[in-house]
């Protein structure tokens, strides 16, 4: 393919035919990788590699994608949730030609024969042709991508070197289920869910993010928390974090039933009865007593007279 060409043609087309700004954003992505892979036929990119080039969310990207497909400027071949699609790009140049060609009169001109080539021409075209696949390999060769021809699912640009292949299906299976059930990848958690799968089990990072969905915290800084506090422990097996929350939930079992059945003495019991047969104070009115007072003074004083 022609680069120039094929924007040209796709923009002439887009006259005709117009696409949504996301499609347009999505096609001009795809030609980019396309570009990079040295204009293989097929070619394998990471969805979340394309979201990033077009600036499309997730939502945005499958429908420019379909749209596409729909109109026939790409064909996408998909491998399953956890494998890259293959996506093979549809010449826009030959369908402009061609469309040319049925709107516009043939003219019939008499063609000279065309002379024959030298050997020495020949020979010259062969040396710049050679050049100029050689320059094309060393380019292919500079370019880190996912243009092998078993497309594996790998990110497109490699930014760090993982030699161990277990190691890459676990960070795209725990990236996925982040990306399913918390919210989208930003290169920062990216870089930590890669960091805490290569430290830790695979299963017990998909199990750390199922606690915190658990607990309704879709963060990834409780995520990160719980994974810390396993690290702590020496936690580093799924049945190892299931077994310390088991002893957690009995140990919490057993505290709150020593509160419920706590022995009470028998001496509390005989205090408090009485306490209930202590006779109430009588409450004496002062208006009466001073009354009463009064009168035993006055009699008092005739005692005296007498």
């Amino acid at each position: 393919m022609n680069y120039i060409k094929e924007i040209n043609g796709f923009h002439k087309r887009n006259i005709f035919e117009p696409l949504s700004s996301s499609a347009v954003s999505l096609w001009f992505s795809l030609m980019h990788f396309q570009n990079l892979c040295g204009w293989k036929e097929q070619f394998s990119v990471a969805a979340s590699q394309l979201q990033a080039q077009s600036g499309l969310k997730n939502t945005s990207f499958k429908s420019a994608r379909r749209e596409l497909q729909d109109k026939n400027r790409i064909i996408v071949t998909n491998r399953g949730s956890n494998r890259s699609a293959i996506y093979q790009m549809i010449s826009q140049v030959e369908d402009y030609e061609q469309t040319q060609g049925e709107n516009t009169p043939s003219k019939i001109t008499p063609s000279k024969p065309r002379p024959a080539k030298k050997p020495k021409e020949e020979s010259i075209l062969t040396k710049s042709e050679s050049h100029s696949n050689s320059e094309t390999t060393n380019q292919k060769n500079n370019h880190k991508t996912d243009c092998s021809s078993d497309h594996t699912p790998d990110p497109f640009i490699k930014q760090n070197e993982i030699i161990n292949k277990n190691n890459k299906q676990t960070n795209t299976a725990a990236s996925h289920f982040y990306r399913t059930h918390f919210s989208e990848l930003t290169p920062y958690i990216s870089k930590e869910i890669k960091e805490w799968a290569a430290a830790m089990n695979e299963e017990l990072l998909v199990h750390a993010m199922k606690k915190a969905l658990e607990k309704n915290k879709i963060t990834w800084r409780y995520v990160r928390g719980i994974l810390k506090a396993w690290e702590k422990k020496g936690i580093r097996t799924v049945e190892q974090a299931r077994n310390e929350e088991m002893q957690f939930s009995r140990q919490h079992t057993r505290y709150t039933g020593n509160v419920q059945t706590e022995i009470v003495p028998e001496w509390f019991y005989e205090q408090k009865k009485k306490r209930k047969t202590v006779q109430p104070v009588a409450v004496v009115d002062p208006v009466k007593e001073a009354a009463e007072l009064k009168t035993l003074l006055g009699q008092f004083a005739k005692g005296g007279n007498k």
